[in-house]
């Protein structure tokens, strides 16, 4: 996410006239089968984002099924968890009647099968910030809450763009957000990571890079004026993780270590990341020269 996409999102100028911030209004979406369909939702979430994000705008009530990991969802405890297999998976869901199911990239194959058994369902591919809040305000359009949570997106982005708007005026220090040491994997650019790193103010070394990279070495790394890494997790690592980056990187660039869980990017986990990546990065900036006159 650039910085003015998110200036955007938090309804500074760019507003449309029904006071929607430009890039969150729904992306037009391809038919349904159930659009016209009256009957009240019943909503089979096998994504621990898509369920935290209902939790967020008390929807739970629509929420009849889960995969196990959204079982720990405040408000969603016991209800009937959907087993991975695919066969066993859509014949639950088939048996609780849903009629909106709600699935992570990574269980395409279920979509697909639910789909020719015509049961709608949503794909939950979400990479950064914007991805999410449009996910949001279209989640919540479906279930009747669309007005109500424009003002809500705007709250959520409110204090990213307020730390975002810190960096106007200096320099932008280049950073490289990684996943791995064995082998060193870099973050591709489309990623909370890489959406941190620029509301943060610094620059991200594969921006414009969609899939993950994996570095051929140490030497790779060393690329011109690389100023920090970044290893985002959703839980503080253990010490001997900890130092165990820290010995294979610190040659090249000091490591920060930041806490974010993207299942749950529009907590006030997320500001607490941004903050302390922007405190890292600030040590590394310095103020842009005035034009001469």
């Amino acid at each position: 996410m650039t910085i003015g996409t998110l200036w955007t999102l938090v309804a500074f100028p760019g507003c449309d006239p029904d006071g929607v911030p430009a890039g969150l209004e729904p992306r037009p979406a391809e038919p349904t089968r159930i659009e016209h369909v009256a009957e009240p939702l019943r909503i089979v979430s096998l994504s621990p984002m898509a369920s935290f994000m209902l939790a967020e705008l008390g929807a739970t009530d629509r929420i009849i099924g889960v995969d196990a990991a959204s079982r720990d969802v405040p408000g969603l405890e016991g209800r009937p968890a959907i087993q991975a297999d695919l066969g066993h998976a859509t014949t639950s869901i088939r048996r609780l009647r849903a009629n909106l199911v709600l699935v992570p990239a990574d269980r395409a194959g279920l979509g697909r099968s639910l789909d020719a058994a015509g049961i709608e369902t949503r794909l939950i591919d979400v990479h950064d910030f914007e991805d999410g809040f449009v996910l949001m305000h279209d989640l919540a359009t479906r279930i009747g809450l669309g007005p109500e949570t424009k003002a809500r997106i705007r709250a959520l982005s409110r204090p990213l763009a307020e730390i975002s708007s810190e960096s106007l005026g200096w320099t932008r220090p280049r950073v490289a957000a990684v996943a791995a040491i064995d082998p060193i994997v870099l973050v591709g650019g489309h990623a909370f990571e890489s959406a941190l790193i620029e509301i943060a103010g610094g620059e991200n070394v594969t921006h414009g890079r969609v899939e993950p990279k994996i570095a051929s070495g140490l030497e790779a790394l060393r690329s011109p004026g690389l100023s920090l890494f970044v290893h985002v997790t959703a839980a503080p690592i253990a010490a001997a993780e900890r130092a165990a980056f820290e010995r294979t990187l610190s040659d090249i660039a000091p490591v920060a270590f930041v806490t974010f869980d993207r299942d749950r990017f529009f907590g006030p986990e997320a500001i607490s990341a941004a903050r302390a990546l922007r405190d890292r990065i600030r040590e590394r900036s310095s103020p842009l020269l005035a034009p001469a006159r």
